[in-house]
């Protein structure tokens, strides 16, 4: 498979930003989590940015996102791109470490329960046999922490990140399914659903929601091409 071929087939559903009523963006309808958005919008602005590749690294991502994508910058374009360059590479996860391990330097600023949900995004995409079992496990999960957190910026930051995994494992897999892997290897598209929730919540807390999910997406598309190539 053309992994170059799939990611601009993914983004070219998404050419038509910014906007985020694109159905591809997600299957839902409705969404109890106050932080769902940040998935949509994670899901929506990786499909633009896909579609617009056309080499580079982060900086282009980053430059993509403000050129061609539309995403708010309150006016100060090359101050955003500088930003968010820095911010992707200071907030780069380990693809070979859970989402739980890559974000091991917050845990203390997260109670017990607050973390848990972490532990349980990652068990939860390790053991899903396919698209549909991991979507539904993340949807408890989800309906979970919907229920017993609550709304405060730390409790917010774990529902976005179970937000953007969700609709990260739903990006991802539309165009390259869940198969299994070798053994001790991790799946391409659980390395890039680890990226994007773990950027989220490294993103957040540097600087709040909007540096969440713009460094969601960076992650998610970088990643991406780090896992399957850039080459068609």
């Amino acid at each position: 498979m053309h992994y170059r071929t799939a990611l601009l087939a993914i983004g070219l559903s998404l050419a038509s930003l910014p906007a985020f009523s694109q159905s591809f963006v997600s299957s839902e309808r409705y969404s109890d989590n106050p932080m769902n958005g940040v998935g949509v919008a994670h899901n929506a602005y990786t499909g633009c940015m896909a579609a617009n590749y056309t080499g580079g690294g982060v900086s282009a991502h980053v430059e993509n996102l403000v050129k061609r994508c539309g995403t708010p910058t309150a006016g100060d374009d090359a101050g955003f791109i500088r930003k968010h360059i820095e911010l992707a590479n200071a907030t780069r996860g380990d693809t070979r470490l859970s989402m739980a391990e890559n974000l091991r330097a917050y845990r203390s600023s997260f109670t017990v329960e607050q973390f848990a949900y972490f532990e349980d995004v990652d068990r939860i995409l390790a053991e899903a046999a396919n698209p549909e079992e991991a979507d539904r496990g993340l949807k408890v999960l989800e309906d979970q922490a919907i229920k017993y957190l609550g709304r405060s910026d730390d409790d917010l930051a774990v529902l976005g990140a179970i937000s953007t995994a969700r609709h990260s494992t739903e990006l991802w897999t539309q165009q390259n399914p869940i198969a299994a892997s070798a053994q001790g290897k991790i799946p391409g598209w659980l390395q890039v659903a680890i990226a994007d929730a773990t950027g989220f919540v490294s993103g957040v807390k540097a600087c709040g929601k909007l540096c969440g999910w713009v460094n969601a997406a960076i992650q998610s598309i970088s990643t991406a091409f780090e896992v399957w190539g850039d080459n068609d």
